[in-house]
């Protein structure tokens, strides 16, 4: 019979304390996993590449240099930088960004998606292909990082994934115990190559949740991360972009970051625009709460434009263009039909109209939830 092993414990006074060491100082953790979440278009991917891109030389992060106790900019050491992305074109997108925001090209590298397979079969080496996924790689990609760190002046110091989800391979990101595995291989890897990952993730469409709930994917993946950012367009501001903390315990002080783009040769690249006070939590509830106004003023509108009869989702759309999109004027007569206040008329599915339901079949008018 198997005995188990002693359970090995230490006590606080036989260790030595360790301090948090900053990659970026206040906002990613050395040797650590990092994950930028939010929604879509909101800079996540453009400020990771503006990251790399003042990790490959001495040029201050995007938010300023810190100073030390006599005023003078505290430098960061040179490093470099895989690219592992399945969303923008390494070429076209990724590649002109870094340049633009200062990166040095000889400290950029692209992680293929595509792993090459071989084996020996009776008929001769069978050659096939496979997806890169950090559940069956992770050897993989820890003796490349260990072999440019061998042959480069410069060591591997960042990782970005983009998305994460994306390279969950064959396990569920849905899955608590399947996030919680893999966020556990990261980081191992990230405690023994000397590594920081940053990885992006988006926000799920479920309204009502707060902020460290509204990544895509089980909890764990944002719990698993030693930091986690949010973020959101600023309100009633498209051009910026509030970055919060979404995870606090780190911080000293959880403060948030705007910041947009400016043009340089063609490319966006990041603009600091300063500090704000303004939560994740409230980022959140302030877009949900425009979201449902505008939703009930296209509810309010369909209604009245429908009182004079029947009318195509062609006319409908049109006349309330001003409100919305197509889409979004005809997921909001979807609900109006389910509510029964309205219905569909015509044999022709091609050519249906929308009517007001009779006044049987319609429970209230006048208000619309």
């Amino acid at each position: 019979m198997t005995q188990p092993r002693a359970l090995a414990v230490t006590r606080a006074d036989e260790v030595e304390e360790e301090s948090i060491q900053w990659l970026v100082p206040e906002f990613i953790p050395l040797h650590a996993a990092t994950v930028f979440s939010g929604q879509m278009d909101t800079l996540k991917s453009t400020l990771a590449v503006d990251i790399a891109a003042a990790l490959s030389c001495w040029r201050p992060w995007f938010m300023g240099d810190p100073k030390d106790e006599y005023g003078m900019p505290i430098h960061h050491h040179p490093a470099i930088t895989l690219f592992a992305g399945s969303e923008d074109k390494f070429e076209s997108t990724v590649v002109p960004r870094y340049k633009a925001a200062g990166g040095n090209p000889d400290c950029l590298y692209n992680v293929g998606l595509q792993i090459i397979c071989e084996k020996q079969t009776k008929d001769g080496v069978e050659v096939w292909e496979t997806p890169l996924n950090l559940d069956e790689h992770f050897g993989l990609l820890r003796e490349q990082i260990q072999y440019l760190n061998n042959t480069r002046e410069w060591k591997v110091g960042l990782l970005i994934c983009d998305p994460l989800i994306t390279l969950f391979g064959n396990k569920n990101d849905c899955s608590p115990q399947d996030a919680n595995d893999l966020m556990i291989e990261v980081k191992k890897l990230c405690e023994e190559e000397k590594l920081t990952v940053l990885s992006i993730a988006h926000y799920n469409k479920t309204q009502g949740l707060v902020a460290k709930d509204k990544t895509s994917g089980a909890k764990r993946i944002v719990e698993a991360h030693r930091q986690a950012w949010g973020f959101d367009r600023a309100e009633g501001d498209s051009e910026t972009t509030v970055v919060s903390p979404i995870k606090k315990n780190l911080l000293a002080k959880a403060k948030s970051y705007k910041i947009t783009t400016i043009d340089r040769d063609g490319v966006g690249v990041i603009k600091f625009l300063g500090f704000t006070d303004v939560t994740a939590d409230e980022q959140i509830e302030a877009r949900e709460d425009k979201s449902r106004g505008q939703r009930k003023e296209i509810k309010n509108a369909i209604l009245d434009e429908l009182k004079d009869g029947p009318m195509s989702p062609g006319e409908v759309c049109n006349a309330l263009q001003d409100l919305g999109g197509p889409r979004t004027i005809r997921r909001v007569f979807e609900v109006l039909k389910l509510d029964g206040k309205v219905k569909l008329s015509g044999t022709n599915p091609k050519n249906f109209t929308w009517q007001l339901a009779s006044e049987a079949e319609q429970p209230t008018f006048d208000h619309v939830r």
